[in-house]
């Protein structure tokens, strides 16, 4: 645990001993909001710069931006405690000049830094009710002294006030350099072609180009507090839910190209499409993409097609296999999770998978911990930043060039499954699928098997939106 008292004691830290709470790593798990106010402006010990993102991040789910601007002004402006509590003497001017060094000074760099952190990377229009207020701030006469760094803070303010500030993600957003992209494979007319016309890798890449911009799009906001849960979520969460939505559509694609052909032989040729779709992807490590393939490939009105899949050779089946292991839901996605961690970016990892670590995390912790739930329980809000960053890191944009009329074609095929409405997809494809192929088998015995090989079905992400 870290030491919570230096010596001499107005040296010391202004918060008690039970106002803040360790686990054994010293990382923070609980305090009041003035402990960890003091946490992020330590005068003796360098902030840990994973602590300072989490709380920027998520303080305004148990603070506002006018407290937390008003709490860094009173640390600005703190005075020397007029008694030193190991004499019981009045502090010597001597003792108040050593307090102005060691604590004092270290103190105000500490608050002008996390002025600058929370202005250039952690600002959201809500924070906007205070910009005035630390404007008039920096300002006055107790910042003359930090005339440099106030010209940088003004500067940030004013573009805050002109809405040309950098969004919460700018400092992931990095311009990545590459080599020359890949050229395309487009087939030679792109002003009339069918999905069999074109090369899986090609559409792979489009597909990837076009979530990935609405991914690299996605906010810190859309996640914290669940917004994506909660009535007005179109507004706060749009491109959480134009992500998802996407990813739906992709997965009822892949169902209504396998099952709209008459003879069996070409609904084969579009599953093997669809795998080597899949392979691709996963080769790109567009792992959102693969799942939403899957996805479709597992669902019950394509799985119980047997005259069909039996029309595969050993190679597709062994490469469906590699994509079902890739993307496999045992132990809570554990060789996802392994592989993700150590992915370089530019990948695309399965947001579905986030957005249920964020509903845990969110529901499965109290807001408050200690022997008197009086403390702000940290811990629960450093998983939630832990989860979000490990998105943000893959915000990056792959290097790969648009075709657009493939892009094109792509979306307007999407956009065809919202004519069935979503409750009822399932229910009409199964229909088709029983025309395609009449039962030669109990139905619950057809029914449980596609079932158990759709485990990973975006289906089971959709109900996240349940409760908006």
């Amino acid at each position: 645990m870290p030491k919570l008292l230096s010596k001499p004691p107005f040296l010391g830290y202004t918060h008690r001993r039970d106002e803040i709470s360790f686990n054994g790593d010293g990382q923070v798990l609980g305090g009041t909001f003035a402990a960890l106010v003091e946490r992020l402006t330590l005068h003796d010990t360098a902030v840990d710069p994973t602590y300072r993102d989490a709380f920027l991040m998520t303080f305004r789910e148990f603070s506002s931006p006018q407290k937390l601007l008003q709490a860094l002004k009173d640390r600005f402006l703190m005075e020397p405690p007029k008694v030193d509590t190991s004499t019981g003497q009045v502090l010597t001017a001597d003792q108040q000049r050593l307090w102005n060094d060691k604590k004092l000074e270290p103190v105000r760099l500490m608050v002008i830094n996390t002025f600058k952190t929370w202005l250039e990377a952690y600002w959201l229009d809500a924070d906007n009710v205070c910009v005035e207020d630390m404007k008039e701030f920096i300002e006055s006469k107790v910042f003359d002294k930090y005339d440099g760094v106030r010209h940088l803070l003004l500067r940030f303010i004013k573009q805050k006030n002109g809405h040309l500030g950098a969004s919460a993600a700018s400092r992931i957003l990095l311009p990545v350099l590459y080599d020359t992209p890949p050229p395309p494979l487009a087939p030679p007319k792109l002003t009339d072609f069918g999905l069999l016309d074109l090369d899986p890798l090609e559409v792979a890449r489009q597909i990837t180009i076009i979530e990935m911009h609405t991914f690299c799009a996605i906010k810190p906001s859309e996640m914290l507090h669940q917004n994506w849960m909660r009535v007005g979520a179109e507004d706060r969460s749009m491109n959480v839910r134009s992500f998802v939505q996407f990813s739906n559509r992709m997965s009822q694609w892949v169902v209504r190209s396998v099952l709209d052909p008459v003879d069996a032989r070409i609904r084969a040729r579009y599953l093997k499409f669809f795998i080597k779709l899949g392979t691709r992807l996963l080769e790109l490590s567009n792992y959102n993409g693969v799942m939403a393939v899957r996805a479709g490939l597992n669902a019950a009105p394509v799985t119980r097609m047997k005259v069909t899949w039996d029309l595969l050779g050993a190679k597709n089946k062994s490469a469906f296999e590699r994509i079902e292991r890739a993307t496999d839901s045992t132990k809570n996605f554990a060789e996802y999770r392994t592989t993700l961690r150590s992915l370089v970016p530019p990948a695309l990892p399965f947001l579905g998978i986030a957005l249920s670590d964020l509903t845990f995390a969110y529901e499965g912790n109290p807001d408050f911990r200690g022997p008197k739930d009086n403390l702000i329980n940290f811990d629960k809000y450093h998983r939630v930043a832990d989860i979000i960053n490990g998105l943000r890191r893959f915000q990056r944009p792959f290097n790969l060039r648009p075709v657009p009329e493939i892009a094109a074609w792509i979306e307007a095929r999407f956009a065809e499954g919202a004519e069935v409405p979503a409750p009822n997809f399932n229910n009409v494809m199964y229909e088709v699928s029983l025309e395609r192929e009449p039962r030669s088998q109990p139905v619950a015995t057809v029914r449980e098997a596609g079932m158990m090989r759709a485990s990973a079905s975006f289906g089971s992400i959709s109900k996240l939106f349940d409760k908006a």
